[in-house]
C-alpha cells in the first residue's frame, strides 16, 4: 500500500474551493479589502449567496478579515464559518 502525499499546511495546492458570501459578509469584505484586489472584484461582481471560486491565496486574504473583524453579527459569523471551511479544504489552516 503506497502512502498518499499530503501537501504541507500553508502551501499552495493549485486547487480551488467555492464559498458563498451572504449580504453581511459581502458588506464586511468590501469594506475590508482593497478595490484593486482580485478577490474584491469577485465578491463585488457576485450576487448574494452566489458560489465564488477562490484560490488558496484568496482564502488566506479572506481569513485575514475573519481574524481582524470583530463582530457578533450571526450572518457575518456564518460567512466566516464558510470561509474557514474553504481554508481547511485548501490546506490554508
Amino acid at each position: 500500500m503506497s502512502a498518499v502525499h499530503q501537501p504541507e499546511r500553508n502551501q499552495p495546492t493549485g486547487r480551488t474551493a467555492t464559498v458563498k458570501i451572504n449580504a453581511a459578509g459581502r458588506e464586511t469584505y468590501l469594506r475590508y479589502l482593497r478595490p484593486d484586489e482580485p478577490i474584491y472584484q469577485k465578491i463585488a461582481d457576485a450576487g448574494i449567496m452566489d458560489e465564488i471560486t477562490v484560490t488558496a491565496a484568496e482564502v488566506e486574504r479572506l481569513m485575514e478579515a475573519v481574524g481582524d473583524v470583530e463582530s457578533t453579527n450571526p450572518h457575518w459569523l456564518n460567512t466566516a464559518s464558510r470561509v474557514r471551511g474553504a481554508a481547511v479544504k485548501l490546506g490554508v489552516i
